[in-house]
């Protein structure tokens, strides 16, 4: 288990980022990203950029609302 602020590492792209699970206010992807499924083949977190990108390629796929 990764200690609270924990820097990982994205999955798919080797970058480091601190995880923010345990911070007071919620972990920065919780409050910056909408809620997504999880990605096939992909296991953990992925860092602000990737995430970011699984983000435009969802709402793409999802098309116009």
């Amino acid at each position: 288990m990764n200690a609270p602020g924990a820097e990982r590492r994205c999955p798919r792209c080797g970058a480091a980022f601190r995880c923010g699970i345990d911070d007071s206010c919620g972990c920065w992807c919780a409050r910056d990203f909408p809620p997504l499924p999880p990605e096939p083949g992909i296991a953990g977190c992925l860092c602000p950029r990737c995430l970011a990108e699984r983000v435009r390629r969802v709402r793409e796929a999802e098309g116009p609302r």
